[in-house]
């Protein structure tokens, strides 16, 4: 027999190769963007139009052509060019002179490839109804083949590297049956269909489009010019040289030595982690404030998952074949000690990533990241319950042995309902995210000698440093007051920070809106509200808001 090794090498450096490619590519910093700021801002009483509207996010963004435009009191479009400019976004108005509110709509496309959307409002000589925001619902048919393509492309992934990991780890004989070939084959092309289809399909979901957008090569292009489109891109070319890279490593793996199999087990790894990492700088993993942990963590996790599904897929293929072969039972035993393992990953780095991304309690029931998760965690202790007691009947050999393809098949199915799960997962808003981008409004009593009411203060949001808040200051007839001053500053005591006094604007009878520089310190920040009725009375109220 030929010797393989420098086979194995080439296979192996490629693959490293296409490993660092990915790795390369820019991560982001953060999760969905947030806009963080605009001008005019939000609920703004203007003397004129200005010519150019400004949006300001957290991250920098790409606009979705054609939804950022500005609406007038009468519904009509006034918006012209839009510019991009990092995290800036600059929108172009014309001249109009229609009194009352108008509106500005946006959608982008945030770091992390997930598209989001708002309006904010300003006046031009007294507030009016503001005009309807147009809908951004994507259309249904996109939604549903965007999320079918996502979840092929991790249901081939996980069955391609499990089955080529079983062969080089479990059973070096299964590579010359046939629909283990099949299963491998097929993995792959699955795989390639997902993929393509999630490149397609990103930019029409992205701009709340039907079907008919699919053919627009203008929004494939603006995927592209993307991480999400440029990881996609380098996944499609480490896939289309698996064939030939697997036929390399697998042609002599029957006939080759302990120390040989485990050289083809590691290019399996190597490439699989390629594949993984195209997910990893490109999702969730990439736009958390911990990426030197949740990158690596979600491709173990990934290759664990992978492992573990493709596996018991081909554990399944070969129980079936030649079910009292005796070498095929002792590989089932190997695996079974393998997957173990592959559990035990899964549960670590699995638990890692739920804290980062859901952080507290209420998060976990109160948003759609949260209960998504909570299914996804369901599914699995009922699927390692299975793998644990077919694990006993495959260690002990009890009378039962006969039904382990049934329990196998289970297991199998379960793992594909959970990848079903991740792939909707991986579109969704972070429980953390979620639960701080909440707007949030909280009311407080204050008296002077002169008067007494509330004031009452409205959040829009508490994530990636507060920057802007609304005071609305109310007498005790409950109707909005104006005061002779206001004043707003916040603190963080715990570290010693503040307090940092917060510009106030009067855009309207009784409200207060104030701007700040940004909180970027996360903790529980106090804010300090400094209502003055005359020149002589005055009283400080504050609020707790937790900041992340």
């Amino acid at each position: 027999m030929s010797d393989p090794r420098p086979a194995i090498r080439a296979a192996l450096t490629a693959l490293a190769l296409g490993l660092l490619a990915v790795l390369a590519l820019p991560v982001a910093a953060s999760a969905h963007a947030t806009l963080v700021s605009s001008d005019p801002a939000d609920g703004a009483v203007l003397t004129a139009l200005p010519t150019t509207a400004t949006l300001t996010f957290d991250e920098a963004v790409t606009p979705v052509r054609g939804e950022i435009q500005i609406l007038s009191p009468s519904g009509r479009v006034v918006s012209g060019a839009v510019t991009p400019d990092g995290a800036n976004v600059r929108v172009a108005s014309s001249a109009s002179s229609e009194r009352g509110t108008y509106t500005l709509t946006w959608r982008v496309i945030s770091a992390d490839s997930h598209p989001v959307g708002g309006a904010i409002s300003f006046s031009l000589g007294a507030p009016s109804k503001p005009a309807a925001a147009p809908s951004h619902n994507p259309a249904q048919a996109v939604t549903i083949l965007f999320g079918a393509a996502r979840f092929a492309a991790y249901a081939g992934f996980a069955l391609l590297t499990g089955a080529l990991a079983f062969c080089c780890y479990g059973y070096a004989f299964a590579v010359r049956l046939r629909p283990i070939r099949r299963l491998a084959v097929g993995a792959w092309a699955v795989a390639v269909v997902g993929t393509i289809g999630s490149v397609v399909l990103q930019g029409p979901d992205a701009d709340g489009a039907g079907l008919g957008a699919v053919t627009r090569s203008a929004l494939l292009s603006q995927t592209l010019r993307t991480t999400y489109g440029t990881a996609i891109a380098v996944r499609l070319i480490l896939l289309g040289l698996a064939p030939s890279l697997l036929a390399i490593g697998l042609a002599r793996l029957e006939r080759a030595t302990p120390r040989q199999r485990r050289h083809a087990l590691a290019g399996v790894c190597a490439f699989a982690l390629a594949i993984a990492a195209t997910w990893s700088v490109s999702g969730h993993a990439a736009t958390s404030g911990e990426t030197y942990l949740t990158v690596p963590a979600d491709l173990v996790h990934l290759l664990a998952m992978s492992v573990w599904v493709g596996g018991l897929a081909a554990v399944l293929t070969v129980v079936r074949i030649q079910p009292r072969d005796e070498a095929m039972m002792a590989a089932v035993h190997r695996f079974s000690t393998a997957a173990a393992g592959c559990v035990a990953a899964l549960v670590v780095t699995g638990a890692f990533q739920g804290f980062v991304r859901v952080r507290e309690w209420d998060a976990l029931v109160g948003t759609d990241y949260g209960r998504l998760l909570l299914s996804k965690l369901a599914v699995v202790v009922g699927v390692v319950s299975v793998a644990l007691f077919s694990r006993r009947a495959v260690r002990r050999r009890l009378p039962g042995l006969a039904q382990i393809p049934r329990l196998v098949g289970i297991e199998a199915a379960g793992t594909l309902a959970v990848l079903a799960v991740t792939a909707v997962l991986v579109q969704s808003q972070p429980a953390a995210q979620a639960e701080a981008a909440k707007p949030v409004t909280r009311t407080v009593s204050y008296a002077t000698a002169g008067q007494h009411g509330q004031v009452r203060v409205d959040l829009p949001d508490r994530s990636r440093g507060l920057t802007e808040a609304t005071v609305t200051v109310l007498g005790s007839d409950g109707q909005a007051h104006d005061v002779a001053e206001l004043d707003v500053a916040w603190s963080l005591p715990s570290r010693g920070i503040g307090p940092l006094a917060a510009h106030v604007a009067h855009p309207a009878a009784g409200r207060y809106s104030t701007t700040s520089s940004p909180l970027t310190v996360s903790g529980q920040w106090r804010l300090q509200i400094t209502v003055r009725t005359s020149d002589i009375d005055e009283t400080t109220v504050a609020i707790n808001v937790q900041v992340r």
